[in-house]
Parts: structure tokens; sequence; C-alpha cells
């Protein structure tokens, strides 16, 4: 980077997004935009509108040192301190697993299967940032939704999403393992949701270093086929619905279809169904308690 140079917008954009990308970061130029808007404290639509734009000394200067942490490995949401998810904005900090698009599909399906003035309850597992159990929330304005995560700073996170969109008095939050919850529970439930962890132990060490770095490895690996926590969940979930309730669930993708769907006959759930990710992989299975 020249240091005498009147940089513009378009011009550190081009630039970051060259250099990210020579540095080996995959979304290189959303990347850019992502973390040129936050340092200037506007939105990506408004960086294009004022492109021509010279940045002042202090606005490069910070975009320069959060350029340097994405470099380092730490994700965009984590140097941002948010990432985006269905109709809202979550807080998010190193040690919270962090929203991923393909997981709004959770929350689509409730909305399509529940009544939208239906009183719940609802539950979340492995709740991480609170992303669904606080969109479940929003979309259902009468429902009271659980909330259940492990991580200590994951439930203080939940908390706070749920206060920033006005829910906090309806997302109920329990600092326990999920199958710790599920075992002791005698409420009963309308919708469960869960993004819990699914990746092979032996995968971990070759995923995104932004992941390994910052990401809590309890929520995303379980066990040598990744199923571990599932074998347990399934079963447990179905006796905590309600008759006609239903239960939807994120997992790896193809290479573990059979083994769930399995699980889910043998758990006696009916229209057990796989539903594909916008890249045409095996990633939600969703299925409905008899009665």
């Amino acid at each position: 980077m020249t240091p005498d140079k009147k940089w513009t917008v378009l011009d550190l954009i081009t630039w970051a997004s060259g250099y990210f990308k020579e540095k080996g970061v995959a979304s290189a130029r959303l990347d850019a935009e992502l973390l040129l808007a936050h340092a200037l404290n506007t939105s990506r639509v408004r960086l294009y509108m004022e492109s021509d734009k010279p940045l002042l000394p202090d606005e490069l200067q910070q975009f320069k040192k959060l350029a340097v942490e994405r470099v380092k490995g730490m994700s965009v949401a984590h140097i941002v301190g948010k990432r985006d998810f269905w109709k809202g904005s979550f807080f998010v900090s190193p040690g919270v697993f962090v929203p991923r698009p393909e997981t709004e599909a959770l929350v689509e399906f409730a909305t399509k299967v529940i009544e939208a003035d239906s009183l719940g309850p609802m539950l979340d597992l492995c709740s991480g940032s609170g992303n669904i159990a606080v969109s479940l929330a929003m979309e259902f304005a009468k429902a009271g939704v659980d909330a259940v995560e492990i991580t200590e700073i994951g439930a203080k996170v939940i908390g706070k999403n749920a206060a920033n969109h006005d829910v906090g008095d309806r997302v109920f939050v329990s600092n326990v393992d999920a199958i710790e919850f599920l075992e002791n529970i005698d409420k009963r439930y309308v919708f469960v949701a869960s993004n819990p962890p699914y990746v092979p132990e032996a995968e971990w060490a070759g995923l995104d270093p932004a992941i390994t770095k910052f990401e809590p490895k309890g929520a995303l690996t379980s066990g040598s086929d990744g199923l571990e926590m599932l074998r347990e969940m399934i079963p447990l979930v179905e006796r905590v619905l309600l008759p006609g309730g239903w239960f939807a669930f994120e997992y790896s993708g193809d290479s573990q279809t059979i083994a769930l769907m399995a699980m889910m006959e043998a758990a006696g759930f009916m229209q057990s169904t796989v539903h594909k990710d916008y890249a045409g992989i095996d990633r939600m299975i969703t299925g409905q308690r008899r009665g």
C-alpha cells in the first residue's frame, strides 16, 4: 500500500481485494467491502454510492488494522463483532460460533409448518449466539423460545442478542449441555431446532484457521463420524415434542444422510425429509412427531 497515495473508497476495495486474494482469503472482495464499511461506519451499498470519496488518514489507518486481523485468520464476523442472519444482525465474539447463511433454512422451515400466532413453546439446542432462537422469537411474536447453550460466553451473547432484538422477555437461556437439558426437561414443544456439532473429529485440523483459532471446537466436532451428539439427541427430541410437533436440524452432508434418516425412523418420526442447501448439498433433515 503506497503511503502517500490519496486513496478513494474504490481504490481501497480494489487493492484490498487483490491483497486478500494473494493471502488466500476465499471471499476476498466481499471481506474487503465488509471491513471497509465497518471502518467507515457505513453500509456496503453506501460504499459504491461514494466510491470516489477520499479516505481520511485515520480512516485508512483503521482499515489497515482490520485488514491485518483478517490476514491473520480472524473471520470478518469476529473482527466487526456481528453477523447478519435471517432478519437481524447478531453480536458475536471469539469463542462463539458464527452464524452461517445456510442455517436460515431452519427458521424458514418453521415459518412453513408452524402457525404464525403459535404460542409455542419452541426450543433451540446448541444455540451458539442465539441466532436461531432469537429469529424464531421474532417470527412468532407470541411464542416463548428456550435457548440451550453449553458455553458461558455463548449464553451471555444469546441474552445480549435477544435484548437487542426486543425479544428478551420471550427467549429463555439455559447454560447447560443439550443432552443433559433434554434428559431432565418435562416441558413439551411445538418446534425444536438445532445446529449441533456434526464435523468428524479428524476433519477439525483441516478447517479454515478462522474457525479453528476463534470458534469453539465443541460447537463443530462430534466424535469420529460427527454423529455422536445427534445419536443421543434425536430420540430425546422425539420425546419432548408435542404430538404433531416438528424437529429440524442441520448436518454435514451426503455422507451422513443415510445414517441420520435411519436414526429418525428408529426414533419414530414421521415425514422425515432431507433438504438440500443452495449448493445442492444435503444440509437439513426435518421430521414430525406422531399424533
